[in-house]
């Protein structure tokens, strides 16, 4: 009986610091969901601003962030600067740093219409500490589900 509580004990014990673990994660989650949402909203109004949202080793970089645009524009047939709104949000995962570091890496794809078209943004946002910078941006959904 003393085996079976014990028992019990334990694996209460790790279901509620799991549930934890999660809830964390899952606030973390949204807050890089947030700052990827306010760059793609920034894309209309300021692409200086824009730009600030990303990390310095980021892709595109900021040195090509302007050819970046470009490029999509033209291959999209649209223009930022006729506004953007969010759509929705698929494929959010995260990955933990080690032990040592507190590096957190989510990954998700934004729908987002621009103007009058409908596209998909791919992001990857990493969360340092108490800040959170977009590591990888790309059209469309870039990356599967593993």
């Amino acid at each position: 009986m003393k085996k079976l509580i014990a028992l019990i004990l334990i694996l209460s014990t790790f279901y509620f610091v799991g549930c934890q673990w999660q809830r964390i994660n899952f606030d973390y989650a949204r807050e890089a969901i947030s700052v990827a949402e306010s760059f793609c909203l920034a894309l209309s109004e300021d692409f200086e601003l824009a730009k600030e949202y990303l990390h310095p080793d980021s892709t595109p970089s900021k040195d090509e962030f302007q050819k970046f645009i470009e490029e999509i524009e033209q291959e999209n047939n649209i223009r930022f600067s006729n506004g953007v709104a969010l759509k929705e949000r698929e494929g959010v995962r995260f990955e933990l740093g080690t032990y040592e570091s507190p590096v957190y890496e989510y990954k998700f794809a934004c729908e987002i219409v621009v103007g009058v078209k409908t596209m998909t943004l791919s992001f990857v946002v990493r969360k340092e500490t108490n800040h959170y910078s977009i590591m990888n941006v790309e059209p469309g959904f870039t990356w599967e589900e593993d």
